[in-house]
C-alpha cells in the first residue's frame, strides 16, 4: 500500500514504503531537492500526486532531475522512477531565465528508465520575460533520456506576443532521446521568437545526440490543438510542427503514428518557413509516419498567407518513409513544402501514394 499522507513540511522518503503521496507545493519542492541530491527517485520508486498544486507566487523552479553532483555523465542525472499525476495538475510555474526549462529537467538515465504519466501542467513563465538572452523549454519534461511520458497534458500559455520565449518551445517534451511519448495532448498556446528556434506542440526535438546511441523514438496517439507561433529574427527557423518540431536521428529513427493536429501553426516567415502540421523539419536518419490526421488550412505563413496542410515542411536529408495515408480531403497525398537537393534526400511511399510539393510557395524538389 502507499504511504499515508504527511504534513508538507515533514515530507521525507521512507524506503520501506511503496510510494509517497504528494498534495502541496512543499511536497514537490522537497521531492525535487531529494531527487537532485541523489537521495531518491533514481531506483524505480513510485510517487503519486493527490491534489492540484498551484505554484503561483512561489520561487523560480529549476527542474526535477538535475543532479548537483559533479563529474558524472549527463545521462546519469535523470529522474529514474515513476511519477503518477493521477489526473491532477500543477499550474503557474516560474522558471529561471535559461534554456531547456521544464517541470522535470530530465527523465531517465542511460541504463535506467523513468516514467511520468497522468499529469497536467498549466501555464508557465520566466523570472524576467523582458530581459535579453535566450530562454525556453517545455511545460512537462525537458529531456527524456530513457523512458516514457504517458497521458500527460499541457495547457494554458507558454510565451506570448508581448513576452515571447526566445529559444525552443514545446508543450509536453523538449528533447526526445530513447523513449516513448504516448497519448499526450497539448492545448497550450506557444509563442517563440529568435534565430533557429524550434517549436513542437508535443515534442520540440527528436535527436540521439551521442554517436554511440542507436534506436528508434516513438510519438504515438498524441494530439495538438494549441496555436503555435514562430516569429523569426533573421529570416530562418529550424522547424515548427504540430506534433514534432525537428528530427535529426543520425543513428536511429523516429516513428510518428496515430497523431492528430488541429491547431493553427503560424510563422512570420513565408517561403523559407519550415512549418508542418505533423513535423516541421527533418534532417537526418529516418522518420516513419503512420495514420496521422491533420486539419487542412491550418498553416499561416508570412502573417497572412494560409495554405493547405503540410505533413512535412522541409526535408533536408535522410529517408522519410510515409507508410500510411493522412486524412487529407484530396486523398492519399502527402504534402511537403520542400526537399533540398544534393543531400541524398529520399522520400519513400507505400504503393499508390504520392508526394505533392507546394509550388505556390515557390519551392521545388
Amino acid at each position: 500500500a502507499f504511504a499515508a499522507a504527511v504534513p508538507a513540511a515533514s515530507f521525507t522518503w521512507d524506503a520501506t514504503k511503496d510510494g509517497r503521496l504528494m498534495s502541496a507545493t512543499n511536497d514537490i519542492v522537497l521531492f525535487k531537492n531529494g531527487v537532485n541530491a541523489g537521495t531518491y527517485g533514481t531506483n524505480g520508486e513510485f510517487f503519486v500526486q493527490t491534489a492540484d498544486i498551484d505554484f503561483n507566487g512561489k520561487p523560480a523552479w529549476d527542474g526535477i532531475g538535475i543532479y548537483t553532483k559533479a563529474g558524472q555523465d549527463k545521462g546519469d542525472f535523470g529522474f529514474a522512477a515513476t511519477y503518477d499525476g493521477a489526473g491532477y495538475k500543477i499550474s503557474n510555474l516560474t522558471f529561471p531565465n535559461k534554456k531547456y526549462a521544464a517541470l522535470f529537467a530530465q527523465v531517465g538515465q542511460t541504463n535506467k528508465v523513468g516514467v511520468v504519466k497522468n499529469l497536467t501542467v498549466e501555464n508557465a513563465t520566466f523570472v524576467d520575460m523582458s530581459a535579453s538572452g535566450e530562454w525556453g523549454g517545455a511545460l512537462i519534461v525537458g529531456h527524456l533520456e530513457n523512458g516514457t511520458i504517458s497521458a500527460c497534458c499541457s495547457a494554458g500559455t507558454f510565451g506570448s506576443e508581448q513576452y515571447p520565449l526566445t529559444h525552443n518551445a514545446s508543450g509536453i517534451l523538449g528533447r526526445l532521446g530513447n523513449g516513448l511519448v504516448e497519448n499526450c495532448t497539448n492545448s497550450a498556446t506557444l509563442y517563440a521568437t529568435g534565430s533557429g528556434t524550434k517549436i513542437g506542440g508535443i515534442v520540440n526535438i527528436c535527436e540521439l545526440d551521442a554517436t554511440s546511441k542507436t534506436g528508434a523514438s516513438t510519438i504515438r496517439g498524441c494530439v495538438n490543438t494549441g496555436t503555435l507561433t514562430f516569429v523569426g529574427t533573421d529570416g530562418r527557423d529550424d522547424g515548427t510542427g504540430g506534433i514534432l518540431g525537428y528530427a535529426s536521428n543520425k543513428n536511429g529513427g523516429v516513428i510518428i503514428e496515430n497523431c492528430v493536429n488541429t491547431g493553427v501553426i503560424a510563422s512570420s516567415l513565408d517561403g523559407d518557413a519550415k512549418v508542418g502540421q505533423i513535423l516541421g523539419c527533418f534532417q537526418n536518419g529516418t522518420v516513419t509516419a503512420t495514420g496521422n490526421t491533420v486539419n487542412a488550412d491550418q498553416l499561416a505563413l508570412g502573417g497572412t498567407a494560409t495554405v493547405d496542410g503540410l505533413d512535412f515542411a522541409t526535408v533536408e536529408g535522410g529517408v522519410a518513409t510515409l507508410v500510411s495515408t493522412n486524412n487529407f480531403a484530396a486523398g492519399n497525398i502527402y504534402k511537403v513544402m520542400s526537399a533540398k537537393a544534393g543531400l541524398d534526400t529520399e522520400l519513400k511511399l507505400a504503393k499508390g501514394e504520392t508526394i505533392a510539393f507546394d509550388n505556390a510557395l515557390n519551392t521545388a524538389f
